[in-house]
């Protein structure tokens, strides 16, 4: 068979690999295959019978035994001493091969296996010929481990590495390699200890040998990891992205060969990235892989898999730093966009160039999303904004992102910004210059998806780190579009993040606590008007069990009390008076959420805060009574007893000789720092409960003042029992376990009702 026409139907036997639809979406993976690569050159040969009676009943193939047999005849009436009279005695001789047995048909190889070192060590021109049909042969999965036992798979192993070989018998020496090696282990361990997948790789260079060399290592690797982990040594993927860009195999006309490169890639990028990993090489086909899945013409199929491979690579955080200091994100966020174009729904008038299964759009959104992970983590390494200035075209992208109609894009690059805001100055020009405030705040006014609601206030949390922005992006509305976020209870990750900028917002800023203590309604008839955002936040504090919500709203609440007890330069005395006295009297429960920051036990810097926000809103009379209705219940007296004496009320109570605070209106002793909330480790303060010395001092202090406060402005309205323990507690004195048991005895704490 002439070459030429041998390699243009090489790819008509190549099975169609195609997306198992049977798994569910989210464990949706490719299916993987053997192909037999003797249908590159000859078409299947129909079965004989055993039976000798049908045998001229149809006309059937030549068997490979009886053609190897006439070559060698021809071989030895050429050349001379091939001994083709010991072939012809071969076991089973003159029955048809499938009546052979395993032991018969090594027998057989076994004399094949002399003839074919004769022949080569007489450089005879029939090993080609001889090679040819034993490729052919090895299509049937019976002579695949006779192959291997008889030393004939051996002997091919041997050609692959000499130089004196022909071009056609390599040709040949890789489809017999290939499909004597489908899903047949035995062979494809001969192939690994043989070291020839280095050979066989070589072959790639070969404009007419690539096409049959990568099948055959396709069928070596294929379900059998030592031969993956030699291909990833060998540095198989970069040879096979080199090969797909000098060959321009994703043109859309190698579509067969691609599928089996594509797949081939995605196995040795699996095992390479498992094992200790190669990072110069690594970010190489990294960049390869991402610029070839960028272009237009990109298949869907191995765009899945090219994308799949890179963001694989790209988790390794060495690669990471190499492709920001070769600044090659452009074709990743290329990537990012085509993923979005590709899961846009097109509009009714425009027809449809690719339909996608939900297997696919389901593998678009899984690789989307470790493709934003990935650019969230970079865009957070401390050289992403020296790569990337704010002047740089990436940022300008990303700039115009947050406009865009894609949800995964406005919310990557909010993400992406909002790492880059951290960096010290750079918040400053984003909001002056860029003004992204303004972008961020009209996602959050428009956009109805969680993700890009998400990162959109992420990044004007980060924008306001300095309180000198707060004002400036409150100014924007942006206190009035949060209570559509605190409502989505279906996504407590998106209700937290709005809380958490409310917190930020209002934290140290005047103007901002003024917003978020207005009427909803400014009509005096409507109820609405004694409402505020505050009364929102309350309520989803008493309807949510997220403890990370309500903490936040406790510490919002510490937030406005802060600001409402300090000078403003913005506001009279009286406006703030005025303000305060409008936050007692709208929101009475509003000490609840301060009683549970005090009560929990797993942050104890939030606890200090809420201790700290009780004894400030103590100082007024209106802000006493409001903290009395959850000071006196049990679960705050406890470990209020525990701060002051030490002890619990069950324990025995050591004599502290603690003086009376009589001015309860001096300056308190701890100012809880603005902190994120991040749970202190046990022991990492000087007791069990992760404490720090200056953190019990301070609490301390501050519920001492607490109590002083409550017995100052709430002694007459105050129950006797109530206020006993209150004076106990300060006194230090052991009748205070005394009051606790009267107070067990009479249920919970705040409805005991005790007569003077």
């Amino acid at each position: 068979m002439d070459k030429k026409d041998d390699m243009a139907g090489s790819a008509l036997g190549l099975e169609t690999l195609s997306l198992d639809d049977s798994l569910p979406p989210s464990t949706k993976s490719f299916e993987y295959h053997s192909t037999n690569l003797s249908s590159l050159i000859v078409p299947s040969s129909p079965k004989s019978s055993c039976d000798d009676s049908q045998a001229g009943s149809a006309p059937k193939t030549k068997p490979m035994l009886s053609i190897l047999e006439a070559i060698f005849h021809d071989a030895e009436a050429a050349e001379g001493g091939i001994g083709v009279l010991e072939f012809s005695d071969y076991p089973g001789r003159g029955l048809s091969e499938e009546c052979l047995d395993e032991k018969s048909r090594v027998e057989a190889l076994n004399h094949v296996r002399g003839i074919l070192d004769q022949l080569w060590w007489t450089e005879s021109s029939f090993v080609g010929r001889a090679a040819e049909v034993l490729a052919n042969g090895s299509r049937d999965e019976g002579w695949r481990i006779p192959l291997g036992d008889s030393g004939v798979l051996e002997f091919f192993l041997r050609v692959l590495v000499s130089v004196e070989a022909s071009q056609h018998l390599i040709l040949h020496t890789l489809r017999l390699l290939g499909n004597a090696c489908a899903e047949t282990d035995t062979n494809r361990a001969r192939v690994v200890q043989a070291d020839s997948l280095t050979h066989i790789v070589r072959q790639l260079k070969d404009p007419s040998l690539y096409s049959i060399a990568v099948p055959v290592l396709y069928n070596i690797c294929v379900d059998y990891e030592p031969a993956q982990e030699q291909a990833a040594r060998l540095g198989l993927v970069r040879e096979l992205l080199d090969l797909t860009a000098r060959e321009s195999l994703d043109d859309g006309t190698h579509e067969e060969l691609l599928s089996y490169l594509s797949r081939l890639v995605e196995i040795i990028v699996e095992m390479d990235i498992r094992g200790p990993l190669n990072v110069d090489t690594a970010y190489a086909s990294t960049n390869a892989l991402f610029q070839i899945a960028s272009k237009p013409e990109c298949p869907l199929e191995e765009f899945l898999i090219w994308v799949d491979a890179g963001v694989g690579y790209l988790s390794n955080s060495s690669v990471q730093h190499l492709a920001l200091a070769h600044a090659a994100l452009g074709p990743v966020l290329a990537v990012l966009v085509k993923c979005s174009r590709l899961l846009r729904p097109l509009p009714s008038s425009q027809p449809e160039t690719q339909v996608l299964t939900d297997g696919d759009r389901s593998l678009l959104l899984e690789i989307q999303s470790k493709l934003i992970d990935i650019l969230s983590e970079i865009s957070a390494l401390p050289e992403f904004h020296e790569t990337y200035p704010l002047t740089s075209p990436l940022v300008d992208s990303l700039e115009r992102w947050i406009g865009s109609s894609s949800p995964f894009m406005q919310g990557c690059a909010c993400i992406m910004l909002g790492n880059l805001a951290r960096t010290n100055g750079l918040g400053q020009i984003m909001v002056r210059s860029m003004e992204l405030h303004k972008r961020a705040v009209k996602v959050l006014e428009e956009s109805s998806e969680p993700f890009a609601l998400h990162a959109a206030a992420s990044l004007l949390r980060n924008l306001t780190v300095p309180a000198e922005f707060r004002a400036t992006v409150g100014n924007r509305g942006v206190i009035k579009t949060l209570p559509r976020l605190w409502l989505m209870d279906k996504v407590p990750e998106l209700q937290y993040a709005a809380v958490a900028l409310a917190r930020r917002l209002v934290t140290g800023c005047f103007p901002n606590v003024r917003r978020l203590l207005e009427p909803l309604s400014s009509d005096l008839d409507s109820p609405a008007n004694s409402r505020t955002l505050l009364s929102c936040l309350l309520l989803l504090w008493e309807t949510n069990r997220n403890d990370g919500i309500r903490t936040e709203i406790g510490r919002l609440i510490s937030a406005v009390i802060r600001e409402l007890n300090k000078p403003q330069r913005d506001a009279s005395p009286g406006e703030v008076e005025a303000l305060g006295e409008r936050l007692y009297v709208l929101h009475p429960d509003l000490a609840r959420p301060l009683a549970s920051m005090v009560s929990q036990t797993q942050y104890p810097v939030v606890a200090s805060e809420g201790w700290f926000t009780l004894a400030l809103l103590s100082k007024e009379k209106a802000g006493a009574a409001i903290a009395a209705e959850v000071t006196l219940d049990i679960d705050v007296l406890q470990p209020m007893a525990k701060i002051v004496t030490g002890s619990r009320p069950t324990e025995s109570v050591p004599e502290v000789g603690i003086q009376r605070v009589d001015d309860p209106a001096e300056p308190l002793d701890v100012v809880v720092p603005e902190l994120e909330l991040e749970p202190t480790p046990p022991g990492t303060g000087t007791g069990d409960d992760g404490m720090t010395a200056d953190m019990r001092i301070g609490n301390r202090s501050n519920a001492i003042i607490l109590a002083s406060n409550l017995l100052e402005h709430q002694s007459e309205e105050m129950p006797s029992l109530r206020r006993q323990i209150l004076l106990d507690l300060l006194d230090g004195r052991d009748l205070i376990h005394q009051s606790f048991e009267e107070l067990r005895a009479g249920g919970d704490l705040r409805g005991v009702q005790v007569e003077d």
